[in-house]
């Protein structure tokens, strides 16, 4: 299955660039204007940094001032293959008198399989990223530098999950010891404060999904489901932490942390492992980000150069949308 998932994502690369490399084989008129060139550049490079997030099996939607990042948790396709599939396709298409190449900070040429999160949100230097900042993706990571940063947006959090919840969030007669703030299979411990002790806080809602459709959602006090008043926490003190037991293992556990201080470890941490900290189910993950600018973009610590070699003339950037 995963080889299907990669052919097909191959593919769609593979489509987004047909009309690419259309527009570029015009190379050989006799004379081109200094714009004609810069505007060719353009296109070559706004094409390849597009289409570089579906490579690691993220996409990147921006609408005004919500950022939306969907990813898959850990990827279902073999990442450096997907990369170096793209680096290919891109050194068969690109024609003779063009140069594409990817640096790194230092500006050295390096292989598209070298590239690694995170994904930078600019110019907030909010980071989204995984585990030592690798393609591995056992836990999605959310960085903020500080607190009055995390405090001008709120975070908006859907998941789904390929495991069963060991009980019906939508039905808490069965589910266990339900209280006002869960039950023992959905359980915070220590819970979000909802910004008692005033700003800075996140403000957050939280949507999680298994495999069979049930839904367990904050804040949500729907008629005969499990509560969860929380919408927002402090950023001080401990991080909330929610523990969601999955039917039939007593090792398995999706676990999402949020807030605390954030100057010793991330915003949210979001997770499905187990006891020896394995991944033991995939999270599909949607993330949306809502700030209070609409002047902000996504890049990525690598540099991409694209050169026409008969002008000499280049763009180098980030990577980024």
């Amino acid at each position: 299955m995963k080889g299907v998932v990669f052919t097909l994502l191959t593919f769609m690369l593979f489509l987004f660039l047909f009309e690419l490399v259309a527009s570029l084989n015009h190379s050989g008129a006799s004379t081109i204007l200094p714009q004609e060139i810069n505007k060719r550049i353009t296109n070559v490079f706004s094409n390849i940094a597009e289409n570089i997030p579906k490579t690691v099996q993220v996409e990147i939607t921006k609408n005004q001032n919500n950022l939306t990042i969907s990813d898959s948790l850990p990827p279902t396709i073999n990442i450096q293959s997907s990369l170096q599939a793209f680096q290919n396709f891109i050194n068969f298409s690109i024609p003779q008198d063009l140069n594409v190449s990817f640096l790194n900070p230092a500006m050295q040429t390096v292989p598209l399989t070298s590239l690694n999160p995170p994904f930078q949100i600019q110019p907030l230097n909010v980071n989204y990223t995984y585990p030592s900042n690798n393609w591995g993706k056992t836990q999605q990571l959310i960085y903020c530098p500080n607190a009055s940063t995390c405090n001008n947006f709120s975070i908006h959090l859907n998941y789904t999950i390929n495991q069963t919840f060991q009980c019906n969030p939508q039905n808490a007669s069965s589910c266990t010891g339900v209280n006002s703030y869960g039950s023992n299979e959905f359980s915070w411990s220590p819970q979000p404060d909802n910004c008692a002790g005033g700003p800075p806080c996140i403000n957050f809602t939280l949507s999680i999904t298994d495999n069979q459709g049930h839904t367990y959602a904050c804040s949500s006090n729907a008629a005969g489901a499990v509560p969860c008043p929380f919408n927002s926490t402090s950023l001080s003190g401990n991080a909330a932490t929610l523990q969601i037991g999955i039917l039939q293992s007593s090792v398995c556990k999706f676990k999402f942390t949020i807030g605390g201080n954030i100057a010793n470890g991330p915003l949210l941490q979001t997770r499905m492992l187990d006891n020896n900290n394995n991944t033991c189910g995939e999270v599909f993950s949607n993330t949306t980000f809502t700030f209070n600018t609409t002047t902000f973009y996504v890049s990525l610590p690598t540099y991409l150069r694209v050169l026409d070699l008969n002008s000499n003339t280049s763009k180098t950037d980030s990577i980024f949308q």
